[in-house]
């Protein structure tokens, strides 16, 4: 999947980062300032180091092949800033994007791995003093830089701080939350006489034990009303097995016995 124009910016920012200020990067920068403006370039770099030589080198930016023909077709708009850079390069999404059709004097960068690569070495041009005008713009954007880097360590210091709050406050609810827990758990210490923190088996165990318990605990009440019921009975056996005999023996002498299918005998 080609790379995004977002991720080729941010690409380009890696490779010229400011580690060791060798490079002075400025995006989206125009030929001048105010209402003379009428132009612009993907990004601007100043080497910054002797050794370098101080170059200036121009960028543009294409995510896909049409954008890129949209450029070639009109080559004022890279030549306003192009013939004032040491060297001018197209950053391209992927390898398709040019068909050799890449115009004299360009290099090309494309990404391979997360990072941008060389495809075609910029050849060292030969530029022109810049004009006041395209340095204003170019120092406004630098200006313009600081003022958000200013904005965005403000933010960060802003979400720190906020961050900071939620801690405490997270903290505070855990520690309420703890103090509650080992309430709980000191009231079902000295309830059932078990030490869990120090008990022999593991917590598993004992949990199996306690679900034991309120099953049975669920059932007691059924089980209370068998036996009420069971030793209401055992009272009253006795009461009526001599009332039944004694019917039987009512029974025997009246001669009925055998109509009862009764024999006392049994």
């Amino acid at each position: 999947m080609a790379a995004t124009t977002r991720q080729l910016r941010q690409m380009l920012r890696e490779r010229y980062g400011v580690a060791g200020y060798r490079y002075a990067l400025f995006e989206e920068v125009h030929d001048a300032t105010g209402y003379r403006q009428s132009r612009s370039c993907d990004a601007l770099v100043m080497c910054l180091w002797p050794s370098d030589g101080l170059e200036i080198h121009g960028f543009e930016i294409k995510q896909n092949r049409a954008d890129y023909l949209n450029e070639i077709r009109d080559p004022d708009k890279a030549e306003a800033f192009k013939k004032h850079c040491d060297r001018w390069w197209l950053v391209a999404s992927s390898r398709s994007v040019v068909k050799n059709d890449l115009p004299q004097g360009w290099g090309m960068m494309w990404p391979r791995a997360g990072k941008l690569v060389v495809s075609t070495g910029a050849p060292k041009l030969k530029p022109e003093p810049m004009p006041r005008r395209m340095l204003a713009a170019l120092l406004r954007r630098a200006a313009e830089g600081n003022a958000d880097r200013e904005a965005m360590n403000e933010r960060y210091e802003a979400g720190i701080k906020q961050g900071e709050k939620w801690a405490e406050q997270r903290l505070g609810r855990d520690k309420e939350a703890l103090a509650k827990l080992r309430e709980k758990v000191a009231a079902f210490e000295e309830a059932s006489g078990i030490q869990l923190h120090g008990y022999g088996r593991d917590g598993a165990s004992v949990g199996a034990a306690v679900e034991c318990v309120l099953k049975m605990q669920g059932r007691f009440g059924a089980i209370g009303r068998l036996l009420n019921t069971a030793a209401s009975l055992g009272q009253h056996a006795d009461s009526l097995r001599h009332d039944v005999l004694e019917l039987v023996k009512a029974a025997k002498a009246a001669g009925i016995q055998g109509e009862l299918g009764f024999d006392l005998d049994q």
